[in-house]
């Protein structure tokens, strides 16, 4: 895979480019990121991009991934005024999926994740409808509702990006 630098324009394998600190902790956030999310990150990134053309730069595409790993860490969404909603890594990959293909009605680059988390918000509470409809419907058939267990969380400390720390503190 290659990469390119944003100031001078070479193309180069993305290892050269994962020498900065920075990039390297953004990787250590991707890799970290449930597998659902992680497929949609780049594509959701995307969204972020200047109007100018030009790519994001490291800093802040560290910033908005790990924002977005702090709201998938959650494990449930929250909207101001309303009830907070369970809200697995599935549902967020959804989300980011359904503002990347409705991109052309969107006004980019995007500020920050909060029309992700309406969107996500909008997808969860459909969720727990549909689930208290089925807990509903097999109560009035005389059956016993099936309990869902959650999605298990994301692991707030990712070895890979502690060892990473501790090798840039080493190298300070």
């Amino acid at each position: 895979m290659n990469g390119m630098c944003q100031t001078c324009g070479t193309v180069a394998p993305v290892e050269w480019f994962l020498n900065e600190p920075i990039r390297r902790q953004f990787e250590a956030v991707l890799i970290g990121l449930p597998k659902p999310v992680t497929e949609q990150a780049f594509f959701y990134l995307s969204l972020f991009r200047p109007a100018s053309g030009r790519s994001l730069t490291p800093k802040k595409a560290l910033r908005v991934l790990t924002e977005l790993r702090d709201l998938v860490a959650k494990g449930y969404v929250t909207v101001r005024g309303r009830v907070d909603r369970s809200c697995p890594s599935l549902i967020w990959a959804t989300a980011m999926e359904t503002m990347v293909n409705q991109r052309h009605a969107l006004n980019l680059p995007m500020p920050n994740h909060n029309y992700l988390v309406k969107v996500a918000y909008d997808l969860a509470d459909a969720a727990d409808r549909q689930q208290e409809s089925s807990v509903r419907i097999a109560e009035t058939n005389g059956q016993r509702p099936i309990k869902t267990t959650g999605q298990p969380q994301l692991e707030t400390t990712n070895p890979l990006a502690q060892a990473i720390e501790e090798y840039d503190a080493k190298q300070r």
